[in-house]
């Protein structure tokens, strides 16, 4: 597919901020072990001070988990043309440290609990993701939230002539659920899916395997640093998912280098 993640081909939206802007909030998620009764929430923020600013700006970001009663604030000071990330951890606020948490399960394990954060918002679900090779044939075994998960996967194939909708999406996943799915495994060479897409996963209790645009047809990109871009800017859209389970950063080919240490950058393991 030519072209493939380049031009709008999707909903956009304007907006315009005040002196400041809040982009790409995050909600990751511990869970205590053995008991996985216990959530360690750390949540982080990027603040952006545009170049049209001429002050040095101080201030207070306040978070909250809509219902939870958990509100967090933190000072901040930043300069002209400064963009600068804000971190609440469970160490300095301890109202993050969340006892017998609602949460997220893949289809079939349990309920799809989803959790709200303001006032840049954003919804997350409390769960924990691992794998191991730990097996005979050194096959990768999935764990959520310390239960191993017998995989039922599929291919997920994004529409090459973007011939796409909500409907038709909803009904395909809808679809995949009910076929006994519990996984998808996103095809490297495809168009990176919609929000929509993540968020009926999301709701639907499907866990997604992630690739990135390379395969074994695919030359590397000529400029690097726009590859590079790309991934940090669809990482950092689709990272507060809960059903995003595994990154490969390639299908069937060499990776672009530096990209596995640019996920773990953005998101940590998966």
């Amino acid at each position: 597919i030519r072209d493939r993640n380049t031009g709008i081909w999707k909903s956009i939206s304007m907006y315009t901020t005040g002196t400041l802007a809040l982009r790409h909030p995050f909600v990751k998620s511990e869970l205590q072990k053995p008991g996985f009764d216990v959530a360690h929430e750390t949540i982080s923020v990027e603040v952006v001070n545009p170049l049209n600013s001429m002050d040095t700006i101080s201030g207070v970001i306040r978070g909250e988990i809509t219902g939870e009663n958990i509100v967090v604030e933190k000072p901040f000071r930043i300069l002209r043309g400064e963009e600068k990330m804000v971190t609440f951890t469970p160490e300095e606020f301890p109202q993050l440290t969340i006892r017998n948490p609602r949460l997220w399960w893949p289809v079939n394990k349990g309920p799809q609990n989803l959790y709200v954060c303001d006032s840049v918002k954003t919804r997350f679900g409390i769960r924990e993701i691992t794998s191991d090779t730990n097996t005979p044939d050194k096959s990768r075994v999935f764990y959520v939230n310390g239960k191993r998960i017998f995989i039922r996967g599929t291919n997920w194939i994004p529409e090459g002539m973007l011939r796409t909708s909500d409907e038709r999406t909803y009904a395909e996943l809808r679809y995949t659920r009910q076929a006994g799915i519990n996984l998808v495994r996103f095809w490297g060479g495809g168009i990176a899916e919609s929000d929509y897409f993540y968020q009926l996963c999301d709701d639907l209790g499907l866990l997604i395997w992630q690739e990135f645009w390379m395969t074994g047809d695919t030359r590397h990109p000529q400029d690097k640093s726009v590859y590079l871009n790309n991934v940090a800017s669809t990482v950092k859209r689709i990272r507060n998912h809960p059903a995003l389970a595994y990154y490969v950063a390639s299908n069937e080919s060499s990776e672009v280098s530096g990209t596995p240490e640019l996920l773990k950058q953005l998101d940590g393991p998966r």
